[in-house]
């Protein structure tokens, strides 16, 4: 039998990304993000299950995470955050919860 894992409810969302490893930097953008992960389109280089440092450059916020590739096809990646502190799922957290203020407070609907 399958096990059930849970994932985070993604907010709909649109701003560039990067994401490094040793092989380079690519650019991306994200299409939605939760606490734990995004879903980004992104011309994937790196292969499934490759870890890097993430950017989010939201106009509200920025964020930079370790991040692994835990889905990938070709119109899109799906990164999944990899915290090495819990300040770090704090300050996830709280990055959501600024593109969601930010979002609502201008009055924009992200695609």
């Amino acid at each position: 039998m399958r096990r059930l894992e849970y994932r985070a409810p993604r907010k709909t969302a649109a701003f560039p990304i990067e994401f490094s490893t040793d092989s380079g930097t690519t650019q991306g953008s994200c299409r939605d993000v939760s606490e734990t992960g995004i879903r980004a389109e992104f011309d994937c280089r790196s292969p499934l299950g490759a870890t890097g440092v993430l950017t989010l450059r939201h106009p509200a916020h920025k964020l930079t995470l370790l991040a692994r590739i835990t889905h990938a096809e070709p119109s899109h990646v799906g990164f999944s955050f990899v915290f090495a502190v819990p300040e770090e799922r704090g300050a996830a957290k709280r990055f959501v919860a600024l593109v969601t203020e930010w979002t609502g407070a201008q009055g924009l609907r992200f695609r």
